[in-house]
């Protein structure tokens, strides 16, 4: 029977994370012989971890498999070129590009994380605090990409990872599948904001200062790093080898730090700015889709996403899920698909009770007009006393959701 639900575009999902397990994972750096061994030894505790957990019986892989299957996956609309369901991705990790614009740059090198499998780049290195004018921000260069030792080390590190996991694509960090509205899926290809770009070159604190109160500046350095994002954006785009359908680059991780003031500028300008680049540039149509992030808290934002220059051309976006919120977030955008997390800073999973979860469930759900959102949980147990009630509350995401199905 087809899931009502789902072809409305309404999911619900979850990932149970122990935070005692601690994983172990194939190292992008490594050499091909490496990352085989890291990685079979990854599954094998991962395995084991999963074996002890199930053995207490808390049924909490049995909540997340229900979910996940019945509610997690979008119903995809059949596409013409016969896909059922976007491809498989892989778990090549490395440099994001605002990360790599810095470090090509002169910033240094993160450390890689084999528990996380990040990077960890220290925004705050200080490398630019010379850049005080227009003038200043003007003798910063853009390098020749496929010449720097960053570039030249992700390459190699690429086919490594290839030859050592055959049939793992390995793509590029500005390439993703995203489910989008519609029940569709598109393989989009994305460019850095420059908002995240320009908080890598000249830190925190530093950036937001420019962008409060150093007009000429700030301008200065956006339209710097305009020619530093989509001259690194057209190189690895230029090696993707597969059809881009859609694109990404609208906001940013740390747009939430914005005041709407200066998001109006920055945010939605450059947006604007970057929309009309991939237009000339690459042939976009008028009604391209695009993606739209922030990663905070951005209940403040949601007027200004509103006066979005490209509102109708957002087809998903990603941000946390603020209870009550989220009818006016779908005001602001009333054909995206809503891709919405939950965090304990605004609603605590592991400590609210089923009933607490069921109504945030349906409340998230009603406030979206029961189409096009989807409701993700981070259900993180500390200690395996936590691991009960995270299961009685995964359980409640699937009842609510059955629910809302029986009255759709």
């Amino acid at each position: 029977m087809t899931n009502e639900l789902r072809t409305r575009g309404v999911l619900c999902s979850a990932n149970f994370m122990p935070s005692w397990v601690k994983p172990v994972s194939a190292g992008p750096r490594s050499s091909v012989a490496e990352m085989r061994e890291r990685a079979e030894l990854g599954r094998e505790l991962r395995k084991q971890a999963v074996q002890d957990i199930e053995s207490q019986g808390y049924g909490i892989y049995e909540a997340v498999r229900e979910l996940n299957e019945r509610f997690g996956v979008a119903h995809y609309t059949p596409r013409p070129d016969g896909a059922q369901a976007p491809p498989f991705w892989g778990s090549w990790s490395w440099k994001e590009a605002t990360v790599m614009i810095a470090t090509a740059l002169g910033c240094p090198e993160p450390p890689w994380d084999e528990t996380t499998r990040s990077w960890w780049f220290n925004k705050n290195h200080g490398l630019f605090d010379w850049v005080k004018t227009p003038a200043d921000v003007a003798r910063i260069r853009v390098p020749d990409w496929g010449k720097t030792p960053q570039v030249i080390a992700m390459l190699e590190a690429q086919a490594r990872w290839r030859e050592a996991f055959p049939g793992d694509p390995a793509p590029f960090d500005m390439l993703y599948p995203l489910t989008i509205f519609g029940n569709r899926w598109m393989i989009a290809a994305g460019y850095p904001s420059f908002i995240d770009t320009g908080i890598c070159l000249l830190g925190i604190a530093n950036f937001l200062a420019v962008l409060a109160g150093e007009r000429a500046l700030a301008n200065a350095l956006a339209d710097k790093c305009f020619e530093l994002i989509t001259s690194y954006g057209d190189f690895l785009l230029s090696m993707a080898g597969m059809e881009i359908e859609g694109w990404m680059g609208f906001g940013g991780d740390v747009s939430a730090m914005l005041s709407p003031r200066l998001y109006e500028r920055y945010g939605n300008g450059f947006d604007a700015r970057l929309f009309e680049f991939i237009k000339s540039a690459h042939g976009a149509a008028d009604d391209a889709p695009w993606n739209l992030h922030s990663c905070g808290p951005s209940a403040h934002l949601y007027d200004v996403w509103a006066r979005h220059h490209h509102r109708m051309n957002i087809a998903v976006m990603q941000t946390r899920l603020i209870p009550g919120q989220v009818a006016r977030l779908r005001a602001a955008l009333p054909v995206t698909h809503l891709d919405l997390t939950v965090h304990p800073g605004h609603f605590d999973f592991a400590s609210a009770s089923p009933q607490m979860v069921n109504q945030m469930i349906r409340q998230t759900a009603e406030g979206a007009g029961r189409r096009e959102v989807g409701i993700h949980v981070f259900a993180v147990a500390h200690e395996p006393t936590d691991i009960p009630q995270l299961a009685a509350n995964v359980w409640a995401c699937y009842h609510a959701m059955e629910e809302l199905e029986k009255t759709s």
